[in-house]
């Protein structure tokens, strides 16, 4: 996984700090060297509270800045096509970064699937996933419409 994509999965969330070690042996590896990124490297199954605020001065060793809000749709797309990201994590970073680069039109259909794949999640439905039979249909046919998006977005860019 490219350390982008980890930068915009962790800003929201969604990275678990347990495998920063791992993306921060890679860029070592890469000859991305700074005591952040050595200091992470060097842990073992951290949590969120044990990396603290290693992560971002990692990032500034190995990127020097950080990425721009309007550069990260393009990284979670490129995740999503690429199979590094699911639909639903996915679908919920540019739902989150509609709103945040204030409404973009390009991003406006992954807030609509955004609103109708989160209508087939857990805890709403989770008492009828198997008693109607359906909502495991639609839940997948929104996730092929985020992929879809996903790479009609793309073409665009």
């Amino acid at each position: 996984m490219n350390i982008e994509l980890v930068e915009v999965l962790w800003k929201y969330g969604m990275f678990p700090a347990a495998k920063l070690p791992n993306i921060a042996n890679q860029q070592l590896i890469k000859g991305f060297y700074g005591p952040a990124t050595a200091e992470i490297a060097g842990m073992y199954e951290p949590s969120d509270e044990d990396v603290g605020d290693l992560f971002e001065r990692s990032i500034l060793e190995i990127r020097k800045n950080f990425m721009d809000d309007d550069q990260m749709p393009e990284v979670i797309a490129k995740g999503l096509v690429n199979k590094e990201i699911g639909p639903s994590d996915a679908v919920y970073i540019l739902s989150k970064l509609y709103d945040d680069l204030e409404s973009p039109e390009e991003l406006k259909i992954f807030r609509l699937l955004f609103e109708e794949y989160s209508e087939y999640l857990p805890p709403k439905y989770l008492p009828h996933l198997k008693a109607n039979k359906l909502v495991p249909f639609f839940k997948a046919s929104c996730e092929k419409n985020i992929i879809k998006a996903a790479t009609e977005y793309l073409s665009k860019k």
